[in-house]
């Protein structure tokens, strides 16, 4: 089954990232719509500075998203999501324009933020391992440019 979960993510792929019509800002909490192909759900875990934010994506394919531990599951309206174990650094911009709020997190994101940074995918399976680091690979340019502009 994961082979297979595994094998539709990579198909469902693609390089596109649209911008929103209606830019809203970030705020700590919000589970914004991240508007890449496919779109992608992210939880803004912190406000690092006014231009820089800590987001930790979600996913709905829990059964590839479970590492040493069960993580967190995030619940609205039917959706389910996990959080992956990783944050990525978001630029305010890229949030504003490619991201639209779609809900709050109940409670503190700091749980969710805990898990991202003590989660560890060593032995966790040949395809939740893929999984996660296809996902690493996904969001490390948007991490590296937000990072070099936020000091340049």
């Amino acid at each position: 089954m994961q082979e297979l979960l595994y094998g539709n993510f990579l198909k469902s792929l693609g390089d596109e990232v649209l911008e929103v019509p209606n830019p809203k800002l970030p705020e700590t909490g919000q589970v914004r719509l991240f508007l890449m192909t496919p779109p992608e759900y992210v939880l803004v875990t912190e406000k690092v500075h006014e231009g820089l934010f800590k987001v930790v994506p979600l996913t709905s394919y829990i059964p590839l998203a479970i590492t040493d531990r069960y993580p967190p599951v995030i619940e609205w309206r039917g959706l389910r999501l996990v959080p992956l174990p990783f944050e990525v650094y978001v630029a305010r911009s890229l949030l504003e324009r490619h991201s639209e709020p779609v809900f709050r997190v109940k409670g503190e994101p700091e749980k969710v933020s805990e898990y991202a940074n003590t989660a560890r995918i060593k032995g966790i399976g040949k395809w939740r391992g893929k999984f996660i680091k296809k996902n690493i690979q996904r969001w490390k340019d948007i991490n590296l440019s937000s990072l070099i502009s936020s000091i340049l």
